[in-house]
């Protein structure tokens, strides 16, 4: 979504327009053929072809051709006009006498018929994405700068940019509640299609002209002022096809002579919205209060978007010193701790305080320069004047946020990161790891990262994130990268898919998506998000700002909604914390499945939804001897307020009532949902039957109590090989391929085997030993003993959980095809572990350095273990001829494998996905207690699968553990030479 249509040209002042009769100008050619056309009929058919989704693609000819008949209507009626052509006739027309061309209508927006709901004050409201590149992020802008300096506006223009926001908004709401309903959807346009436009569009859109606007959207007196501010005489309405914000400036709606109004399009008021906001904040260009709250406006917006990647942030003490000078990029305002020796360097460039010329440097850029050059203690600028001082040997990545009043598209140079704010924000809202910003940011800043061009950082960030989190996987780095335009179409889409969500989110009384930490939904439909909850906290002897805490909720996205509150758990110990956290996700799933029926017992009563608190305590003497106890709120709820009621839990009660029985915690809180109805005002009837409808569901939450076994049993979750790491191990491979002059192409059997032998395995063993050389030797084998323990906790954890799931459960994923998942995940980061330990023991005693490990450092070796592991797996399935595959070297030595579609008649075929799946069948439904991944029993299921996939019985079948356990034997047989898994070494072999 969003136009092509850039331009680098300075933008004019704008102010409005004079008033201009129609008989002061001529009109332009356009407007004479359309003054022969009756103005009302005219002005429905163009508005009716602007709106339907069918016709985006001839967004500029339609847009010119409103204006021209807005301009025609100004004329004086006439007694006669003639019969209206079909809208194919007058916008071909219109595009020949302004000569537009394919050139001009050079991209097709987003499908109107996939609208979004977004928070607008205390209201959800309907909106279509319309033309501008990032819809959901002009909003999100617009009310930031409106809480900056709507003080100030109003003085001025008894008006804000609220008001702004809320009329357009609003508007539009309105065009896609009476709309939506006749649109066709149109979801494979291309750019030479007709222009159509159907009749039930038509006819819809005739209805809705009749309707007065302003008979059904609710303004106020500020928002009818920014509303006579947002309108203009018919006779002068223009579309500026250039113009790099909107065509109709900021013009939602125009009078024509009799008084009447004609409102635009709702394909344009994204468009408009965002550029009435850039005029209004321009007028305050000499006021310097305001100056100052936009600064501290962006600075609070991007401290909370860098908070997502690292709870602690390094900045100079808090001072009015650094939002009362410019903010041009000189200083670095944060560092951003990655972990103890790497950090990401924050500069910020608040774009109207630039003036005409760029700043002598970037002081992030300037110290990633100096960390690289210089051997000794670096002294760095921080934001406000401050001095700090980084120690050597640190990696630091430099990263730029430009912040602007309107939409803006940062480039790229060579050795820098640069990120629009919008960025940054949907950087921090989209990524899958901690370590994201730093991975994206490192690699878009690398001294050898080519020239390119991508208009917008997003358009760089969505392909980096499904590339592996990386640009090139090849060994050759191409000259230049074009980055083709409109990835932010996937804000847009984001915002379909959580519209639910931001609805539920306002009627329980939590903040809209735009203000959370983090929100996802999952299939249910339930969703789980982060509030944040107090203030960040300054620590002035280490320079250090600490994030606010969160509070976790979870949410049935049920009509009405349930919002169960995750909150005060840390007091809570290890037990009862993950007692109520399993609990919430239970309850909101229970809510989930009621469905139909909750629906429905609602229509009569009047509930926004409900908020659930949960408390844990022990049974009071005296009180009621449930281990579920409802206490309801001290106030009397109003009408448009939720129902808030509390929880008392008698955890122990709770467990020992619900041990080993699925369907106790549909019983044992079954009462506590009746009172919770009762609460919000349904009768007594329809509350019994949704309790008992309550009580004899699927389970949602089942218990078991056993005796533990170790004093810890719980581990901390093993550090995971990152997606980022394991591709720039593809692309090392791919260089040395390359370096070594190896042809690209499709490489089989003894071909393929030597690619292995003489180049994949010993680069990676060789970056494997390099890496842990980095580190004290002994430390990496106690940290991957302990990884080890680590992974095989969580594994028979979430082994037991998917076995419960699967016996007593309805669940919308595939419980068999997860616990498959599950093993090979746990297989691969077991044997990479394992390789890496066996590496180490090899080095003891070799000399090492002493970086520490961090799980970036660990990753990076788990990427080289997994390379090595690949490699020699390969090269045993090619010696034995089971499972053959080729391997892929593209032009770009790009390395991929494949199934040998064609292998030789002697090679064995192997199922591989078949037989996990019967392995993992045995593991679901055959486990014995704890031990789900040693015991399984002896089914059928793995026996049939050996017999199928292999041609013979499993007990004649060996599979040693790893490539790690065999010897380093060289075959003998010189027809397919294999890689032996380790170079004879005197230190001989690890025995598990």
């Amino acid at each position: 979504m969003g136009k092509s249509r850039k331009s680098s040209r300075n933008k004019r002042p704008r102010s409005r327009p004079r008033a201009v009769s129609a008989t002061q100008r001529e009109p332009d050619a356009l407007e004479q053929v359309f003054s022969a056309y009756d103005p009302d009929e005219l002005w429905t058919l163009i508005f009716a072809a602007a709106t339907s989704p069918g016709n985006r693609h001839r967004s500029v000819t339609l847009g010119s051709s409103f204006a021209a008949a807005l301009r025609a209507s100004a004329a004086p009626a006439s007694d006669e006009y003639q019969p209206l052509p079909s809208i194919q006739a007058l916008s071909d027309l219109a595009a020949t006498i302004y000569g537009i061309g394919p050139a001009r209508e050079d991209f097709i927006p987003t499908d109107p018929t996939r609208t979004a709901f977004l928070a607008v004050g205390s209201e959800p409201l309907r909106a279509v994405p319309g033309l501008t590149e990032r819809p959901v992020a002009d909003l999100t802008r617009a009310l930031r700068m409106a809480e900056a300096v709507d003080g100030r506006l109003h003085r001025r223009f008894r008006f804000g940019i609220a008001n702004v926001v809320n009329v357009a908004m609003r508007y539009g709401d309105l065009c896609v509640r009476h709309l939506a309903d006749a649109w066709v959807p149109a979801p494979d346009l291309k750019l030479n299609d007709d222009v159509l436009l159907p009749d039930a569009e038509h006819e819809a859109t005739r209805v809705f002209l009749n309707l007065d606007p302003l008979d059904h959207i609710e303004l106020g007196e500020a928002d009818r002022k920014a509303l006579e501010w947002m309108t203009n005489s018919a006779s002068e309405a223009v579309f500026d096809a250039e113009s790099p914000s909107s065509p109709f400036g900021r013009f939602l709606r125009f009078g024509d002579s009799a008084g009447a109004f004609r409102w635009v399009p709702p394909l344009f008021i994204p468009e408009i919205m965002a550029h009435a906001v850039q005029e209004l904040v321009s007028a305050l260009d000499r006021d310097g209060h305001a100056r100052r709250a936009l600064r501290s406006s962006c600075l609070n917006q991007i401290r909370q978007a860098l908070w997502r990647f690292s709870n602690s942030l390094i900045e100079a003490p808090p001072s009015s010193e650094g939002v009362d000078s410019p903010i041009r990029g000189i200083d670095v305002q944060w560092l951003v701790p990655v972990n103890p020796s790497t950090c990401i360097a924050v500069s910020v460039i608040h774009v109207p305080d630039l003036g005409s010329t760029p700043p002598p440097r970037i002081g992030s850029v300037e110290l990633a320069k100096q960390m690289r050059s210089q051997s000794g203690p670096v002294s760095v600028r921080m934001g406000g004047g401050r001095q700090r001082t980084i120690s050597p040997g640190a990696e630091v990545i430099p990263l730029t946020v430009f912040v602007a009043a309107g939409h803006i598209a940062v480039p790229q140079a060579v050795g820098e990161a640069n990120l629009a704010l919008e960025d940054l924000t949907w950087i921090a809202e989209t990524a899958t790891s901690d370590d994201d910003l730093y991975a994206f940011a490192r690699d878009l800043s690398a001294p050898d990262f080519p020239e390119s061009f991508g208009w917008e950082a997003i358009n760089y960030w969505e392909p980096w994130k499904a590339n592996g989190k990386s640009f090139f996987k090849g060994g050759v780095v191409p000259t230049a990268v074009y980055f083709e335009a409109h990835a932010g179409e996937a804000e847009w889409d984001r915002a379909v898919e959580l519209s639910d969500l931001e609805m539920a989110l306002l009627r329980v009384g939590l903040p809209p998506i735009r203000d959370l930490r983090a929100a996802e939904v999952a299939p249910g439909p339930v969703a789980n998000v982060a509030v944040i909850a107090g203030d960040s906290r300054y620590d002035a002897t280490r320079g250090v700002v600490t994030a606010p805490g969160v509070d976790g909720w979870s949410l049935a996205l049920t009509e009405p909604p349930v919002a169960v509150a995750r909150t005060s758990l840390e007091e809570l110990s290890a037990d009862h914390r993950r007692f109520v956290f399993d609990l919430c996700g239970g309850l909101i799933y229970g809510f989930a499945a009621l469905g139909d029926r909750w629906r429905s017992a609602h229509q009569a009563i009047d509930v926004p939804g409900y908020v659930l608190y949960l408390h844990t305590s022990e049974t009071v003497s005296g009180e009621s001897t449930s281990v579920v106890t409802p206490y309801l709120a001290p106030h009397a709820r109003a009408v448009d307020e939720p129902v808030n009621v509390l929880w008392r839990i008698d955890v122990e009660g709770f467990a020992d009532s619900a041990n080993g029985d699925p369907h106790a915690a549909n019983l044992l809180t079954g009462d506590a949902v009746f009172d919770l109805l009762r609460v919000g005002g349904m009768d007594v009837e329809a509350a019994a039957a949704l309790r008992d409808q309550w009580r004899t569901a699927k389970p949602f939450l089942i218990l078991e109590m056993k005796q533990a076994r170790t004093t810890l049993n719980h581990l901390p979750d093993p550090w995971r090989l990152r997606p980022s790491d394991e591709s720039r191990m593809v692309a090392a491979l791919g260089r040395r391929l390359h370096g070594a002059g190896v042809e690209p192409g499709e490489y089989r059997a003894d071909d393929a085997n030597r690619l292995i032998r003489e180049h994949l395995a010993p680069l990676a063993l060789e970056t494997l030993m390099e890496g842990i050389r980095r580190h004290d030797v002994s430390e990496v084998v106690l940290t991957g003993m302990e990884q080890l323990a680590r992974l095989m906790d969580s594994a028979i954890h979430q082994q037991d959980d998917l076995s419960r799931v699967a016996a007593n459960l309805s669940t919308e994923w595939d419980p068999l095809t997860r616990t498959a998942e599950l093993s090979a995940e746990t297989l691969q980061l077991r044997q990479c572990n394992e390789i890496v330990v066996e590496a180490a023991l090899r080095l003891l005693d070799a000399p090492a350095e002493a970086k520490p490990i961090t799980p970036q450092a660990w990753s990076g070796l788990l990427a080289a273990a997994d390379a090595y592991l690949t490699a020699t797996t390969l090269s045993e399935r090619m010696y034995h001829q089971v499972a053959p595959a080729v391997i892929n070297l593209s032009p770009m030595y790009e390395l991929a494998v494949d199934d040998d579609s064609h292998p030789d008649a002697s090679a064995w075929g192997l199922r591989n996905d078949e037989l996990s799946r019967a392995a993992a069948s045995v593991r679901l439904y055959g486990t014995q207690d704890d031990d789900s991944l040693q015991q399984a029993n002896e089914g059928d299921d793995v026996e049939g699968a050996f017999q199928q996939a292999w041609g013979g019985r499993r007990r004649r079948t060996c599979s040693p553990p790893s490539p790690l356990s065999q010897s380093g034997r060289r075959s003998s047989q010189a027809e397919r030479p294999r890689t032996s898994p380790w170079p004879k070494q005197q230190h001989g072999y690890v025995t598990r």
